[in-house]
């Protein structure tokens, strides 16, 4: 299978699609960041209840 597609569009349009520019990389930072925060914060939090339950047993 062959697929063939033309783009139209000037340099400055395909460089803003197709190569990194410091805001896609500061978006992809910060939301990197964001995501291993929430990962954390709900890792944490599994491990807070997963030992509330061994506690209210053992009461």
């Amino acid at each position: 299978m062959k697929i063939n597609i033309e783009l139209d569009c000037s340099p400055e349009e395909f460089k803003e699609l197709f190569i990194p520019s410091d805001k896609q990389t500061e978006f992809t930072t910060e939301f990197y960041n964001a995501m291993q925060k929430s990962f954390v914060k709900q890792y944490l939090d599994m491990g807070k209840n997963f030992m509330n339950q061994f506690e209210e047993k053992a009461k």
